[in-house]
């Protein structure tokens, strides 16, 4: 693995040491705290920070962290991969298992975050503790700052590493995208979830016990939200619910449609542009159909 040696952290930042400081000092000011809904009747909790700290991550982010990358295994947040990559390796296997990890950013500790600044970039224990404290909020990474998936991308570096010995030694493919962890192959071997729960415990994480699922051949295969059975594609019920829309659309109006539809137009046009990664002719004419729908 590169290291980036002795950054200028003002100089990336734009601010002197006594203005990150004062920064730091006043936090949990930064932070807009609010809870949106999963759709199961519970909550995430968004930490979002302020214009002024949001700039200083995003220049950390792109002009820091982006010189190491995460291991190679890891797709959730990183650039020119994507749930797409993250499925490839699945696709057409006997078994499929997914593993969840329990408050993946959360989890990711303050002290973690500290560790890996020092070994990828060879930041001093001052700058390091600078940097660590821009980018969590209370001794944690904050899920909503722009930082916090490559960080945390970064701090499961050795655990990727021993989660793919795992997978190497039994003939499977593992990949992650962000805490969603996927094994596939032949077949998976008896005690599984318990090697893979002791893995990421030693790294200070856990599994969600609720959320380790085994697919076989005969069962619809999925990994981050796609179909892998045989080829990646949008689960059918919704492309069935999607081609429903656009004929209510074109039956009844858009803005009827809308009114009745669980997804706005920005989300109808994401599934599209989805689709078009693996499905290009379909989703590109369907894609045609809506905006022309939406133009009249």
């Amino acid at each position: 693995m590169s290291t980036i040696q002795n950054p200028d952290i003002g100089k990336v930042t734009k601010h002197t040491a006594v203005e990150l400081e004062a920064l730091i000092a006043d936090i949990q000011s930064a932070y807009h705290i609010y809870k949106i809904s999963k759709g199961n009747g519970k909550f995430r909790v968004i930490k979002a920070p302020n214009d002024q700290l949001k700039e200083i991550q995003n220049r950390l982010l792109h002009d820091l962290f982006y010189t190491v990358m995460p291991h190679d295994v890891a797709h959730g947040f990183v650039p020119s991969r994507s749930i797409l990559t993250n499925a490839e390796p699945h696709v057409g296997q006997r078994m499929v298992a997914n593993f969840d990890i329990t408050d993946f950013f959360p989890s990711t500790k303050e002290k973690m975050v500290k560790a890996v600044l020092k070994r990828h970039y060879s930041l001093s224990d001052a700058d390091a503790t600078l940097v660590a404290g821009l980018c969590c909020l209370h001794g944690e990474l904050p899920q909503g700052a722009p930082t916090s998936p490559h960080l945390a991308n970064l701090v499961m570096w050795d655990a990727d590493v021993r989660l793919l010995e795992l997978s190497n030694e039994h003939n499977l493919n593992y990949t992650r995208y962000a805490d969603d962890m996927t094994f596939s192959g032949e077949w998976t071997p008896e005690g599984l979830p318990k090697l893979v729960g002791q893995i990421i415990k030693d790294y200070g994480y856990r599994l969600a016990p609720h959320k380790i699922k085994f697919y076989g051949q005969h069962r619809r295969q999925m990994v981050t939200g796609l179909v892998v059975n045989e080829k990646i594609n949008i689960p059918r019920e919704t492309r069935k619910r999607l081609r429903a829309i656009l004929h209510d659309m074109e039956t009844n109006g858009v803005d009827q449609a809308l009114e009745r539809c669980l997804w706005n137009e920005d989300q109808i046009q994401g599934f599209f542009s989805l689709q078009m990664m693996w499905d290009k002719d379909n989703a590109r004419s369907q894609m045609d159909f809506l905006r022309s729908l939406l133009d009249t």
